[in-house]
């Protein structure tokens, strides 16, 4: 059954490989095609990452040549990129120090740009973080990491830009909280468009996550729940192993075999660790891992040792495990990596002492300035209160000529608001004789007909008690039926007349009082007469000559309507 799934697996392999050996092919063909420096160093930058994660000395390779073209052309980002690419593919291998070193060299070039290449400066903290976690060193990975995220998040970025730091931040001590960040890095890693380089650390770093949840859950007696967190973990795994396979990202998919070697080394389910180890072993050897080579050889000296005795198969794996790890550790022992951090850590430290004496410099320069610039101020300040001092004197001679003139001012004003008083009161009482010469002459004609009207009258009733005094044989009855016809019309006209010099009156009263404000139901054409005979005895009353015929065609039919009579007879 093992050698089955062995060959099918060879033989998947070999598929995947096809397809992903047609994806380099077309990265060359796109490096003989490109003319520009710039370009060439994007396409090898491509080509290192797609080797790194299967065979890392060809990764190196065309990382070197990113950097050689880089140098040639002067194009210093692209050599930053190049020591960056060059950097991952020393991990890969796990040569930490070689890796530190070219990170170390990437983010010293990238520091160079400032504020303008914010990503790739935070894409070199990020990996010499990411280097420093893996070597056990936290309180420094984080420091470098935040500083990552800090100048990353400056940037307009895309989410697969913050896909691994989220990955790397998954590394926390508290497991609920290293499970968010893998989950966030999940999200991003689903709405981003580069994902054959992410898609496995991705998973990985789920699986991983859920695993040690399960763990937790364990340890607590509560076995549903670290069963659920497992089966999740399991999934993840899958889905992991296949994203590896289907993009031949072969590195991270001995890191799948590798969990699953620990996962699986228990009661009962020892097969399947040792099965994975033998695939972790044989990718490993043939894709020349040389630094984790020791790793799954230990892991079959275990086995043979205690699992499956093989007395001989566990010696000779041993004694290959020994030799592996004391080759490593000669070539990338630890401290080397050490030496290199503490060489950083010294140049960051003369960068900061340098900063220092610059800005003491700047400060010492700014204290020059500063004196210099009192010594001016003061200057124009002395002589500012020589000018004031000279202005101050002219002052209070123009204040007290102001001062006199305003006296003289103000008697004026006064004089003059008297004068305007009066003047406004001559102006009133002007105003009042015309009006009231207006109301004379219109009040006279009305008053003229009633006079006259009762004269007649009076003519009359002495006439009919002259006819009533004659005997009855002589008196006219008819005669008197007329003078009294007469007089009651006479009477009728009086009536009339009067009330006409009645409404010319209270029209007139309410012309000079105050509008109350209130609507009334008003004949808009009795409104309209009215006032305009009093517009025009107004006008007659300033000009005697003036003489005007007015007609007027009023529609007899209309309704009284709801206004207000002042207001309306003012603009009339």
């Amino acid at each position: 059954m093992k050698i089955k799934l062995l060959i099918a697996f060879f033989c998947f392999n070999l598929f995947i490989a096809k397809a992903q050996q047609e994806y380099a092919d077309s990265l060359k063909h796109a490096l003989q095609s490109v003319n520009d420096e710039r370009s060439k160093i994007k396409v090898l930058g491509l080509l290192s990452s797609y080797y790194t994660g299967l065979y890392p000395d060809s990764g190196l390779y065309y990382a070197d040549k990113m950097i050689s073209i880089s140098e040639q052309s002067g194009d210093d980002y692209g050599k930053a990129d190049g020591f960056l690419h060059k950097s991952d593919a020393f991990g890969v291998q796990i040569k930490s120090s070689e890796a530190l070193q070219m990170a170390y060299n990437g983010l010293e070039i990238a520091e160079k740009f400032k504020g303008s290449q914010l990503l790739l400066l935070g894409k070199a903290y990020e990996k010499i973080g990411a280097l420093l976690m893996y070597d056990g060193k936290d309180s420094a990975a984080k420091i470098n990491l935040h500083i990552a995220m800090n100048l990353i998040t400056q940037t307009n970025y895309k989410p697969e830009d913050i896909v691994g730091l989220y990955c790397l931040f998954s590394n926390h001590p508290v497991v609920d909280s290293a499970l968010f960040y893998a989950k966030k890095a999940y999200e991003l890693f689903l709405i981003s468009k580069e994902k054959r380089s992410l898609g496995g650390m991705v998973y990985y770093n789920l699986a991983d996550k859920y695993y040690w949840q399960g763990n937790f859950y364990m340890e607590r007696k509560d076995i549903a729940r670290s069963q659920k967190s497992n089966d999740i973990a399991s999934m993840y795994v899958n889905a992991g192993i296949k994203f590896c396979k289907d993009n031949n990202s072969i590195w991270m998919l001995a890191r799948f075999y590798a969990l699953n070697v620990n996962q699986f080394y228990g009661p009962g389910t020892m097969d399947s660790s040792f099965y994975y180890t033998r695939l972790l072993l044989d990718i490993y050897e043939k894709y020349h891992y040389k630094a984790s080579v020791d790793m799954a050889q230990g892991m079959l000296s275990q086995f043979y040792q205690h699992v499956f005795p093989n007395k001989d198969s566990a010696i000779k794996y041993l004694q290959a495990t020994l030799n592996s790890k004391d080759s490593f550790d000669r070539a990338y022992g630890n401290d080397h990596f050490q030496e290199l951090t503490f060489k950083e850590a010294k140049r960051q430290k003369d960068l900061q002492d340098q900063k220092k004496e610059f800005q003491t410099r700047l400060k010492i320069y700014g204290l020059l300035g500063a004196v210099l610039i009192v010594l001016l101020i003061a200057f124009f300040i002395y002589r500012g209160y020589r000018t004031k001092q000279r202005d101050f004197n002219l002052l209070q001679v123009q204040k007290k000529e102001t001062e006199n003139q305003k006296i003289i001012a103000e008697d004026a004003l006064e004089n003059l608001k008297s004068t305007q008083v009066q003047l406004i009161q001559s102006e009133k009482m002007a105003s009042l004789g015309e009006l009231t010469a207006g109301i004379a002459h219109e009040i006279q004609n009305p008053l003229n007909f009633v006079n006259n009207f009762s004269e007649v009258n009076k003519e009359l009733i002495e006439e009919l008690n002259a006819e009533r005094l004659k005997p009855n044989a002589e008196r006219n009855e008819q005669l008197e039926s007329e003078l009294l016809n007469d007089i009651k019309d006479n009477e009728e006209k009086i009536n009339h007349h009067g009330k006409r010099a009645d409404a010319i009156v209270k029209s007139m009263l309410q012309h000079s009082r105050s509008s109350s404000g209130k609507k009334e139901l008003t004949d808009i054409n009795a409104l309209c007469d009215e006032y305009l005979r009093l517009s025009y005895h107004g006008l007659r009353a300033k000009d005697k000559s003036f003489n005007a015929t007015m007609q007027t065609n009023f529609d007899q039919t209309l309704e009284k309507i709801n206004i207000i009579p002042q207001d309306v007879g003012r603009v009339i």
